[in-house]
């Protein structure tokens, strides 16, 4: 059975660390995905758009695997950091 989705946001939420009050999150979105499906990837790791700050991850990105998402997830966040790097308690 699958945690509801305020279940988990919220231990998301709690496993954040090192991030300075600059850094914290406006607003962020969880969204559980049963079946990794994707047919065609985005062919990039993430997408950023530095003039707004919004980014996007994902198995669509790079393939049909759930690992596929973390590596993608995993990749933006590395962009952030480095974009973002002075806001960063490290």
């Amino acid at each position: 059975m699958l945690d509801d989705e305020a279940d988990c946001n919220s231990r998301r939420r709690n496993r954040r660390v090192g991030c300075s009050a600059a850094a914290q999150e406006t607003f962020s979105a969880v969204h559980r995905c049963r079946y990794a499906l994707v047919e065609e990837t985005a062919g990039v790791a993430f997408l950023w758009d530095d003039e707004i700050r919004l980014g996007a991850c994902g198995d669509w990105c790079l393939g049909p695997r759930v690992e596929a998402a973390f590596d993608s997830g995993e990749a933006l966040a590395e962009a952030i950091q480095q974009t973002q790097g002075a806001n960063l308690v490290v």
